[in-house]
């Protein structure tokens, strides 16, 4: 959730635009070497990779984008959904000439990345899952709900209201990664605009969180998958993660302790030493 800029110097790499089929897409792309792709959460951005991403930059070439709507993306002039942020990935791949990479997706962005996997099995050479959405359904009130109160004005009123709040449940630890990203958040609002902004990706993408569509697409998952996953996230019981992983083909779960929904913000060094001893291992 959320864009942030690091505790101290900002996100220095080079900023890009791509015109994908579901709308303009902000991204960046440095370094050579073997493609790695980073996807981010719902209404998030590419710079919550900043933490682990200069250690991976020498020896990578890595890539992020935001999606239509998050970010530096701006406004998106049409509907979005899991599969129209998975169409602005492989559109990406395609502009950029990348024939095969391993892609990596937080919370919502597994959920996208999972899907680009189902749509083009060719173009995934690994998976790093990070707290992914998609791992559980939910019942048909909770979906209705849902609908219901996500709405962008009230959407809006919410975030505006209850950010402090909303942190505090994001975040198990406090250290100087989550109070700074929690001092921009909070700095950040209100907004109304902006606030509106994330109140139609809200609208636009939560119906699809609220699915299975991890397990939903595990024939296509047949690539080397890494799972991270924070022990104190709130969102899925971890007992509900390790049943869920195990339904995976090709999968190792990897958790973290004493870490809630963003590990990369949050524990990035312990993320940086599971992604580095993932992708040797699997090389």
């Amino acid at each position: 959730m959320f864009a942030a800029p690091p505790p101290g110097p900002r996100f220095t790499y080079e900023q890009r635009s791509h015109d994908a089929p579901s709308g303009r897409v902000a991204y960046f792309d440095e370094g050579d070497g073997e493609v790695l792709v980073f996807v981010h959460g719902l209404v998030g951005s590419f710079t919550h990779f900043q933490y682990i991403l200069p250690q991976l930059a020498p020896r990578y070439r890595v890539i992020g984008v935001d999606m239509p709507g998050c970010g530096e993306s701006g406004h998106a002039a049409r509907r979005q959904s899991i599969d129209t942020y998975a169409s602005s990935v492989l559109s990406l791949l395609d502009a950029r000439s990348v024939r095969r990479a391993t892609l990596i997706g937080h919370s919502a962005g597994g959920l996208v990345v999972s899907r680009v996997a189902e749509l083009s099995r060719d173009r995934v050479e690994r998976l790093v899952l990070m707290n992914p959405a998609g791992l559980r359904g939910y019942v048909r009130p909770l979906r209705v709900a849902a609908r219901v109160v996500m709405r962008p004005p009230v959407v809006a009123v919410l975030l505006g209201l209850f950010v402090e709040q909303i942190l505090d449940h994001v975040f198990c630890a406090h250290n100087d990664y989550t109070r700074h990203f929690a001092a921009e958040q909070t700095g950040r609002y209100p907004k109304h605009k902006l606030l509106y902004g994330m109140g139609r990706v809200f609208r636009d993408i939560v119906p699809d969180l609220m699915r299975p569509g991890v397990l939903d697409a595990r024939h296509a998952l047949d690539m080397p998958v890494l799972v991270i996953w924070g022990d104190t996230d709130r969102l899925v019981p971890l007992a509900k993660v390790k049943d869920a992983v195990a339904k995976l083909p090709r999968a190792e779960l990897q958790v973290i302790h004493q870490c809630g929904h963003m590990p990369m913000i949050e524990a990035p060094e312990e993320t940086r030493r599971l992604l580095d001893a993932f992708l040797g291992a699997s090389a």
